[in-house]
């Protein structure tokens, strides 16, 4: 009677533990420490000439407990030791649904499609779970026809984008798994701008900047904070520059931004931005169709 009071103490406060920690590995080593303790009452209590036999079965099965908790596979001890998987579109690698995005992450993955247009969650990186990038959380997505897919979303905004196909291509390269420190986050989907579709970004070290699609209306290029504020001085692509031709490389001693009728040179300091014109000793005119698109600033 005593064994079976001791074990149900131990198990009733393993299960417990269990539900608190959700370890298998630490519940086993817990329930391994408390059936110890109750084994070694029930030991002293008995008399002496069982206590021997008893210890050893008590013993035994600590050992066994003890071994168990060690060989469970990594896998099954957490979330965070797996890879993801189709079922994962809104998980963390911690295995808990955050009440905040899970929700909003799987809206947005719906309403873009789905796996037939995102694929389902990367599972050869724990970047498939949505994780701290930047100031923001994304999720990495294998996408379709060779491009990679993103969902992302800058607190406190509840609002998640949709990267896929040649922008999420574009914007990833220009720094690649440090992008989003640096370029900043989407804080909109694609909008119509002229002849032009851009994406704003903010909350990154060049940021706020944009993606600007080119000419060509499938390649993307990125501008930078000083280059866009200009940019937009002169008419975006309302004004003389019309739409960026190329992708500049700000890391450049003084980055030259290509656009179909001129470019923008950014200075050492990285904040004086000038025209070919200025460059040449010209003045810049206003431009005769001010920057005016509807959600961009």
């Amino acid at each position: 009677m005593l064994l079976l009071i001791a074990f149900g103490g131990a198990a009733a406060t393993a299960l417990i533990l269990a539900f608190v920690t959700m370890h298998p590995a630490r519940t086993w080593v817990l329930f391994g420490v408390v059936f110890a303790l109750a084994g070694g009452v029930f030991v002293w209590l008995l008399p002496a000439s069982l206590r021997k036999r008893a210890a050893g079965i008590v013993g035994a099965s600590v050992a066994a407990m003890a071994l168990y908790a060690t060989l469970i596979p990594q896998a099954t001890s957490g979330p965070e030791n797996k890879l993801p998987s189709c079922k994962d579109v809104g998980n963390s690698s911690s295995g808990v649904k955050d009440a905040t995005y899970f929700g909003a992450f799987r809206t947005a993955y719906d309403r873009a499609g789905g796996r037939n247009a995102l694929g389902c969650p990367r599972q050869n990186d724990t970047s498939g779970y949505v994780h701290k990038w930047g100031d923001g959380y994304s999720q990495d997505l294998e996408g379709q026809h060779g491009f990679p897919a993103r969902l992302m979303v800058l607190p406190p905004s509840g609002r998640v984008i949709v990267l896929q196909g040649t922008l999420n291509r574009d914007y990833t390269s220009q720094f690649d798994r440090n992008s989003a420190p640096q370029v900043g986050y989407p804080t909109s989907d694609p909008i119509a701008c002229a002849n032009a579709r851009i994406v704003p970004l903010a909350s990154g070290k060049w940021a706020p900047g944009v993606m600007i699609t080119s000419p060509d209306q499938r390649t993307w290029v990125w501008l930078a904070s000083p280059i866009w504020l200009r940019y937009k001085q002169l008419g975006g692509p309302f004004g003389r520059l019309g739409l960026p031709v190329g992708q500049s490389e700000i890391t450049d001693a003084e980055p030259n931004q290509k656009f179909e009728h001129g470019s923008l040179r950014l200075a050492s300091d990285k904040r004086t931005v000038r025209s070919d014109r200025e460059i040449r000793g010209q003045r810049e005119v206003s431009p005769v169709h001010p920057f005016n698109c509807p959600g961009l600033r």
